[in-house]
């Protein structure tokens, strides 16, 4: 079985190494003329991923014939995949752009962050100064405590941008900019469709517009992954995209894409440590359609609640992990409360050990339950908890507050 795992993945990690991991716009090139009528969803995603999935289960012997059948009858190849990351850089990769934000030091603008974009919007203005106008995103943190603002292209042209809100719980800003010039508008796509495994591209601008454009290729590592903050508490539980597409300081607000040029994400996140590597995370970009749809409008996003809680799902406890936390004997599936933070809606009504079973009527068996809730839970508004508390079922409120996210950013 070991052998038959390293020859498949050594094959294709052999394909890549003639291109390596990170590419540049200036290099990319489109040269390659041959046609491939494939579905790149169903090979590239699907396959892949399910061989990511699978590996270690029955199915996999299956899984790796037919995988390994693919690959030498030439219907899936490097080349194939190479021509899909060109086609991203060289088509909506380029709405991929730069910010500079701008503070004011003694009656002077001076330069105080820089970072990355994602263009989406492009209006026509009729009987205006300017044929177009622009939106993209960033993120907040990228923004923050700034008077004015840059969108920044390739060919060092600088586009004055006007911010039009920003909100700090999702790490998420728009802006505009007016502009004679055409520029790419990048598609959105679902970020639900994702799976473990899947091929991605981060572009971005780390370091700045010394390393412009720089594209790095990697895999999604997991999904609905839920960040700790600085007391090690679920001050929100978002679903965030774990991938290990390199991303360093400058690469924050730009695109995570997959390989038919769609941006699936907002990178946002790096844990940055000597014993950490390959730790980076993005919005999924169906939470980013639904934060950018207020704040385009300069209206303030009222989502993404604070819970306050470290939590697991009770399906994943070890045996120790059920005595030492108490889980009842048959209790196979809720929501276990681990710790309550002093700052969450949480605190004064949910304790260590609660295991959450529902929410305003409706089964969690899962964290994932418990998020997808909260992605569409407003503040202000109050939930209805079934928790399991000393193997006693009982019911309590929540009424739910701002949530602040103080993770280490990229």
């Amino acid at each position: 079985m070991k052998r038959k795992i390293g020859i498949i993945f050594s094959i294709v990690l052999m394909s890549f190494t003639l291109t390596g991991c990170t590419i540049s716009f200036g290099n990319a090139t489109t040269n390659t003329t041959t046609n491939f009528e494939i579905d790149k969803s169903s090979i590239v995603a699907e396959i892949y991923s399910q061989v990511y999935e699978q590996a270690k289960s029955d199915l996999y012997d299956d899984i790796y014939s037919a995988l390994y059948e693919e690959f030498v009858g030439g219907t899936i190849d490097a080349e194939t995949i190479q021509k899909q990351i060109y086609d991203v850089i060289e088509g909506t990769g380029q709405g991929n752009i730069g910010i500079t934000n701008y503070t004011t030091t003694e009656g002077e603008q001076t330069p105080y962050a820089t970072g990355s974009g994602v263009i989406y919007k492009k209006i026509n203005l009729e009987g205006e100064s300017y044929l177009y106008r622009y939106y993209f995103i960033t993120n907040q943190h990228v923004v923050e405590d700034g008077t004015s603002f840059t969108a920044d292209f390739s060919d060092g042209t600088s586009i004055s941008a006007q911010l039009m809100g920003e909100d700090e719980t999702t790490d998420l800003a728009v802006l505009t900019f007016d502009t004679n010039l055409t520029f790419q508008v990048v598609p959105l796509g679902d970020s639900d469709d994702l799976k473990v495994g899947q091929f991605v591209l981060a572009i971005g601008n780390p370091k700045g517009s010394s390393l412009y454009g720089s594209v790095n290729f990697g895999i999604v590592s997991g999904l609905d992954r839920n960040l700790l903050d600085d007391d090690g508490a679920v001050n929100t539980i978002s679903s965030y995209i774990q991938h290990d597409a390199a991303i360093n300081p400058g690469n924050s607000g730009g695109g995570l894409y997959n390989l038919d040029g769609e941006c699936i994400g907002i990178n946002s996140v790096k844990y940055a440590s000597t014993d950490v590597e390959g730790l980076n995370f993005a919005i999924p970009i169906n939470l980013v359609k639904t934060v950018i749809s207020y704040l385009e409008e300069g209206n303030e996003y009222t989502g993404n609640v604070s819970f306050g809680i470290t939590v697991t799902s009770v399906e994943n406890l070890t045996s120790a992990g059920r005595i030492e936390y108490s889980v009842p004997d048959g209790v196979t599936s809720g929501v276990l409360v681990i710790e309550v933070s002093e700052t969450g809606s949480s605190y004064g009504v949910l304790i260590a050990n609660d295991i959450i079973v529902s929410i305003d009527g409706s089964t969690v068996s899962t964290t994932s339950d418990l998020g997808a809730y909260l992605q569409n839970a407003k503040i202000g508004d109050t939930a209805s908890i079934g928790i399991l508390r000393n193997g006693s079922n009982m019911t309590v409120n929540i009424t739910f507050r701002r949530a602040i996210s103080t993770t280490t950013t990229s």
